[in-house]
């Protein structure tokens, strides 16, 4: 199954806990072995873990979803909690949003500055 292009949007694979196999309702993640539960959880520990996870990738064209798949982000909002936490370093001048997209297509790229 695919992360969920041209799925519906309930059975896309990163809505399931994939301990369970169960339909998720809240937004979990894994920093190392610790499972973090709980959307404001997951935000909290991402405001500690997401710059240094970003230097880990590499630093520089970084995309939502490799930051999805190193702290395996499951949950109604996977990729939503990592680009409001990406949103908020890049205000405090940590990190670069570029648009390598068009503006009917945007695609972001984050970058370690």
């Amino acid at each position: 199954m695919g992360h969920g292009k041209g799925q519906p949007y309930d059975e896309r694979r990163y809505r399931i806990d994939p301990e369970t196999g169960k339909m998720l309702n809240t937004t979990i993640m894994w920093d190392g072995d610790e499972k973090i539960v709980g959307t404001t959880a997951v935000k909290e520990r991402l405001r500690m873990r997401l710059l240094d996870k970003a230097k880990e990738l590499g630093g520089r064209n970084l995309e939502t979803g490799m930051f999805i798949e190193a702290f395996k982000t499951r949950g109604p909002s996977y990729g939503d909690v990592i680009r409001q936490v990406i949103r908020e370093l890049a205000k405090r001048g940590l990190m670069r949003i570029r648009n390598i997209g068009t503006d009917r297509n945007p695609r972001y790229v984050y970058d370690v500055v």
